[in-house]
């Protein structure tokens, strides 16, 4: 946050700072950035289009809202799976993500098994019920709920 703050602070304000961190548009925008170019947009581009209108619009409390379930997201599909977790989501929601192009690989196996805890569980259990150990189906519960 602190380097969106000096860009924009250093730029004349005809120029349009953009970020690109999920986990930091709402903020961003505060500060004065005009928009944001993300990667979990090519998954959820009808969440981060409304936090971006919530915001425009003066719904501060549920553009909020709406940014800690982005920042969620995107630590999930982006920051902890990458590229090939962006777009296996793509192909969860219908869209068509593919294969990641050489030298990146796809999900393995080992990566959809591996165990991981949702963000806002606590303990063995949470709101959707027990916790899988298959990485891939957390993500499809996840972004089922959020759409």
């Amino acid at each position: 946050m602190q380097g969106v703050g000096e860009t924009i602070g250093a730029t004349p304000p005809e120029f349009q700072v953009l970020v690109g961190s999920a986990a930091s548009v709402y903020p961003s925008l505060a500060i004065g950035a005009r928009g944001a170019i993300l990667a979990l947009a090519c998954a959820l581009p009808e969440k981060c289009v409304a936090l971006f209108n919530l915001f425009q619009q003066g719904h501060h409390e549920q553009a909020r809202q709406l940014q800690f379930v982005l920042a969620r997201a995107s630590k999930l599909i982006v920051s902890e799976l990458g590229i090939a977790g962006v777009k296996h989501a793509m192909d969860q929601r219908g869209y068509r993500g593919g294969i990641p192009r050489l030298p990146l690989q796809p999900l393995h196996d080992e990566q959809k098994e591996t165990p991981y805890r949702p963000p806002g569980c606590l303990g063995a259990r949470c709101r959707e019920g027990v916790i899988s150990n298959n990485r891939v189906e957390l993500m499809r519960r996840f972004l089922a709920s959020i759409i």
